[in-house]
Formats: structure tokens, sequence, C-alpha cells
């Protein structure tokens, strides 16, 4: 891929982050702040190792998946974006040479289902499921921005990992703007014994969405909860 020195932000770690339109600089700068800046996936417990499968749920333009990556040489990605967000992911794998991460297009949910998206080309990182519903300071935001329904399939947590191809999940990342409910609510007990840590930011935006009813209260599960 041709580099645009314009349209590339340099990240921590040595890799680059590619954009197709300035117009998306602002909130992708304060995503990178999130994961390399402020270091919200690196808590105590949730250090990646050399040889960790990871999934990343939610992976948008791909920062958290390139952030990881050179943490787990040896290990395994899995990055899931039911948006058009996902090409972009997959040009900043190729530009980074990065040879340990793979993408899927879906959004997870429902095993063999289908939902309708709200898709904000130059805010992407709002897309979300169009029957949330926001409050009304983020809608008056986001009424500014230009945005297009589009229909996405959606597939289960278990889908996920076998598509991956993974035996376990050592770390598994949720972002996905009021998703997160959907995945819970729609992981068995059998999937959930695959992960070993979950790290997952919440939302409550609508009626019934409380993070108090996201976890699914096994045992055996490590979470680290943050909210948006």
């Amino acid at each position: 891929m041709q580099k645009d020195e314009s349209n590339t932000i340099d990240l921590p770690n040595g890799f680059v982050c590619y954009l197709p339109s300035k117009k998306m600089r602002p909130t992708v700068r304060t995503t990178i702040k999130e994961v390399f800046t402020d270091q919200r996936y690196r808590r105590a417990g949730f250090e990646l190792k050399p040889d960790d499968d990871v999934i990343d749920i939610g992976a948008n333009i791909g920062i958290f998946t390139l952030w990881a990556s050179p943490q787990v040489p040896h290990g395994r990605i899995l990055a899931v974006e039911p948006s058009p967000a996902i090409d972009i992911l997959r040009s900043n794998l190729d530009f980074n040479r990065v040879r340990n991460a793979t993408s899927l297009r879906a959004a997870v949910g429902k095993a063999d289902g289908e939902l309708q998206l709200v898709f904000y080309p130059y805010v992407d990182v709002m897309t979300h499921n169009a029957d949330l519903r926001h409050g009304w300071l983020m809608r008056r935001l986001l009424s500014r921005a230009r945005s297009e329904r589009i229909s996405v399939s959606t597939i289960s947590l278990g889908q996920v990992i076998e598509r991956g191809q993974m035996t376990g999940v050592d770390y598994l990342k949720i972002d996905c703007e009021g998703g997160e409910y959907d995945i819970c609510r729609n992981a068995t007990s059998a999937d959930w014994r695959r992960v070993r840590r979950v790290s997952l930011e919440f939302h409550e935006y609508s009626p019934g969405h409380h993070h108090e009813c996201s976890s699914p209260r096994e045992g055996f599960l490590v979470w680290s909860i943050i909210q948006a």
C-alpha cells in the first residue's frame, strides 16, 4: 500500500495508523490516547503474554489490534468488526506487515442473525445498532455527523471462537457501543469456559442496559469493566 504521510499517525510502538480521510484524525487520536497513553487495557492480571490468543470485538480500524500484536508474537489475534471500517483495519494490518492477526467482518450477538447498524464514516468509533437509544446530548452531537444505515450479519461469541480456530481465548476485548449486552446474553456457559480474561467497555444508553446485567457470573472468568 502506498503511504500518504498526510494521512498517517505514528503509533508509540513503531507501527503506523493509516486513515483514508483527515476528518477521522480527532476521534482516532482519542482512541490512540486511550489505548497507548492511558493504557486502559493493561491492568493488573491482564498483561498479555507472548503466546496469548486474543479476540478483539469492535476492532474498528485496528488500534487495539496494533497495540496488542507486538505483545503476542507467538499468539494470534482475531479482529472482529461489522462496519466498513474493517477495510481500513485490513489496510493497517497489511501496511504494518502484521502476520499474527486476521480479520472477520461480523457483528457479535445472536447466532446466525442480522441487524441494522448506523455507520458514521468520519466518526466510525460511534457506529451502533440502529435500535440503540442515546441520550439527548449524544443524539444532538451525532445528528451533525454524516451517517448511513447498513445491514450486517450477526454471529455468537461461540461462532467467533470457532471461526478463529481457537481452543481458548486468553484475552477477549469487547468495545461495541452497546452491543455488549447482546454478546453476553447470547453466549453460553460453554462459550465462557473457553475465555480466560474479558476486558469490556459498557454503555448504558437504552432501557435494560445496565452493566450489572452484562456479566455471565461465571466464577472462572476475570473481568475488567470499563465505563464509556
